[in-house]
């Protein structure tokens, strides 16, 4: 007990920076709804730490379009709206690139020396890295300060390598083997290895036996409703029977599949909408029955609200690393927003981890794609047009979607802090 005590007083001397690298920073992207509110909301939080700090390596690329695209929000100006310090540097190279990941060593090294010059790292620091080439860069500034006590949370979120044949090609699918080993060493050196999906944390479990990798939520949105129908219009939701996909297409969910699930649920639930919001622009022609349409991420709250299911559809799996994307890769952030406002889900059974998820808490319904068409599988038509199914799935999807609240998240965090100082 009096250890306990002790741990949780120290983390008063602690300073926490957190750091991404080759990621934009906006307000309506993951890097915001991930690190920058969490950092916001330590920062509010005064008395917890020493000082909380958020450190961007910026792309270059995405610098220049602020400061010559018009209707570009300014960086600087961005900043100046936040509560804590902000450090922004600057690198040619994003985060997909394979000049990035063969230079890494170097780059990640140069990195560090940048990040020293500019801020003084302090005795006693957290660096929560948001990525796998932060965290690197990290373990480079803990080789460079070895008389200070430092310590970093691999913040990984989804497993990098299995995403390098996406981004890269067949080049990406060269490289996995080097960037396996590269993660290998990553969970290695860090303090703490937090990551989201069950089945990929199996995974590595299997690969990295010495290693232990710990579960963490992703952030969704910062809902207040109760457990129950109370402070949701769920009649309103039932009125309107909205099910829409949200967002863009193409390595993660197919646009064949995308619209197959919507028309097929549109069909099956009477007097239902279908909604395919993307800013993405569709190729071909899509169904008549689906509304193509956009929303602001500042509006995108409001959207759920009235949102009687959100479809999670993924694509066809073709090969080894469809295969791997799919069962231990893809637990959608749209998921967590979705829940989070107590919103149902609609998932291909092929997405093993979030089918898992979803059968697990009863919080939506499970289908795979056949030859001839989409199979339901734990529930029949019947249940699609049933006032308090629908109804149950609801309150379900509140009560599950709690835990991807900020505070609950941050509390969390919070608690794994005090376990690695």
């Amino acid at each position: 007990m009096n250890n306990l005590i002790s741990k949780v007083s120290n983390i008063n001397n602690y300073h926490l920076i957190f750091l991404t690298i080759g990621e934009n920073l906006s307000d309506s992207n993951l890097l915001y709804s991930q690190v920058i509110k969490i950092a916001e909301f330590f920062s509010i939080k005064g008395d917890l730490f020493k000082n909380v700090r958020y450190v961007g390596i910026l792309p270059l690329r995405s610098f220049i379009a602020d400061n010559v695209l018009p209707n570009r929000r300014n960086k600087k100006q961005f900043i100046k709206d936040l509560h804590f310090k902000c450090t922004m540097l600057l690198t040619p190279f994003g985060i997909g690139s394979a000049i990035r990941f063969l230079s890494k060593s170097l780059i990640s090294r140069m990195e560090a020396y940048t990040i020293s010059k500019t801020i003084a790292i302090q005795d006693n620091t957290i660096i929560h890295c948001r990525s796998y080439y932060s965290t690197y860069t990290a373990i480079k500034l803990k080789r460079m300060n070895p008389h200070k006590n430092i310590r970093i949370v691999f913040d990984m979120r989804s497993l990098f390598a299995q995403e390098f044949p996406f981004m890269m090609g067949k080049l990406g699918e060269i490289l996995y083997g080097s960037a396996k080993e590269w993660e290998w060493q990553l969970l290695r050196e860090s303090d703490l290895s937090l990551l989201m999906q069950k089945e990929a944390r199996e995974l590595l479990k299997i690969e990295n036996p010495q290693v232990k990798v710990s579960e963490i939520s992703i952030i969704g949105l910062d809902t207040e409703y109760s457990i129950g129908l109370d402070d949701i219009d769920f009649k309103k939701r039932w009125a309107r029977k909205a099910v829409s996909y949200i967002g863009s297409y193409g390595a993660w969910h197919s646009l064949h599949y995308i619209v197959d699930s919507l028309v097929y649920f549109n069909k099956a639930i009477n007097d239902s909408e279908a909604l395919f919001v993307t800013t993405q622009p569709i190729k071909g022609k899509i169904n008549k029955k689906i509304k193509v349409t956009s929303i602001r991420h500042s509006e995108i709250m409001y959207f759920y609200k009235d949102l009687l299911a959100l479809i999670i559809p993924g694509k066809k799996c073709t090969n080894y690393f469809d295969s791997i994307q799919l069962s231990a890769n893809l637990f959608s952030t749209k998921a967590v927003e979705a829940l989070s406002s107590g919103v149902p889900l609609i998932v291909n059974s092929d997405i093993r981890g979030l089918a898992n998820f979803v059968l697990e808490n009863k919080c939506g319904i499970l289908f795979r794609m056949e030859e001839h068409g989409i199979k339901l599988l734990n529930c029949n038509v019947d249940d699609l047009n049933s006032y308090e199914f629908w109804a149950q799935m609801t309150r379900n999807s509140l009560e599950i979607g709690s835990q991807f609240r900020l505070q609950k998240v941050a509390d969390k965090y919070l608690q794994y802090y005090k376990s690695i100082i």
